[in-house]
């Protein structure tokens, strides 16, 4: 059943399904100290989006622009709302359509809150396939993706190691060098400075299996040369590893963090070590 819109939904819209007029009404009730709910509150987009994890909808419009980098559901239209929950319901189906960046946003918004999943498998499992679906649409958001991805699999103790995770879900190509470390020695290596990998084109053209084959040979017979002259290269490069990466997680992203209260040690690999920061 659907009601007329009222005040509280501030849109123009005149046919609003009851579920989104609930969950816009989430946000008179007060907050555990008290205090009245703010729009970009984490706590109140947890909450909303808890509200409507099952929620589909099948908007005849589909498609409303987004322009929010951050988006909440208390800061989106009713037409936006209800295009977001007709792409997600398509999207959740693994059947990719049209959409704008900030809906893509909105949706990993949910998975790293484990919104609608049932585990931190299932929520990498779902990120995975919208990274793949739209990495070569919206490319210029890859390395946002890439971060969340990562940030993630750090805080949710994931059984699988890294390099696994991110083979099985066919992301070898958007995360090269963890997917290829323990096959070539020298791989860790390129993390030193802020090469692109992904993003060069003489490698995209020669392909990082082949570029990984001759890097590893090169840098082997630059052990040799170095050990020659009474150089360890592989010191060198551990040197370079010796101090930990400090992280805040979810850079840009809208993540509701009470159920995380303390520091965090991670390391991804024998050559990665991260501490995130609460």
């Amino acid at each position: 059943m659907n009601q007329s819109l009222s005040d509280e939904t501030h849109d123009v819209e005149t046919d609003v399904p009851d579920r989104i007029l609930q969950m816009r009404r989430l946000k008179k009730r007060p907050r555990d100290d008290g205090r009245t709910y703010l729009g970009a509150d984490p706590r109140l987009f947890y909450i909303q989006g808890c509200f409507m994890a099952e929620y589909e909808d099948h908007y005849a419009e589909y498609y409303e622009p987004l322009f929010d980098s951050q988006p909440t559901y208390e800061a989106l239209s009713i037409k936006q709302l209800r295009c977001y929950f007709t792409w997600r319901a398509a999207i959740r189906s693994r059947r990719a359509s049209g959409t704008g960046i900030y809906y893509i946003y909105l949706y990993l918004f949910e998975l790293i809150n484990n919104i609608g999943v049932a585990g931190s498998l299932e929520a990498l499992e779902r990120m995975a396939f919208v990274i793949n679906t739209y990495r070569n649409i919206f490319a210029g958001s890859v390395p946002l993706f890439k971060t969340w991805f990562r940030d993630y699999y750090a805080l949710n103790n994931v059984d699988k190691p890294f390099s696994e995770l991110v083979r099985g879900l066919g992301l070898s190509d958007v995360f090269p060098v963890e997917t290829y470390e323990d096959e070539f020695e020298y791989i860790y290596t390129l993390r030193i400075g802020d090469f692109d990998i992904t993003g060069d084109p003489f490698i995209a053209d020669f392909g990082f299996l082949g570029f990984a084959r001759c890097y590893n040979a090169v840098m082997k017979n630059l052990k040799l040369l170095f050990n020659m002259y009474g150089f360890d290269i592989d010191s060198l490069f551990k040197g370079a590893f010796n101090t930990d990466n400090t992280w805040f997680p979810y850079d840009r992203a809208i993540f509701c963090d009470t159920a995380v209260s303390n520091d965090r040690v991670l390391r991804f690999s024998a050559h990665e070590q991260y501490v995130c920061v609460r």
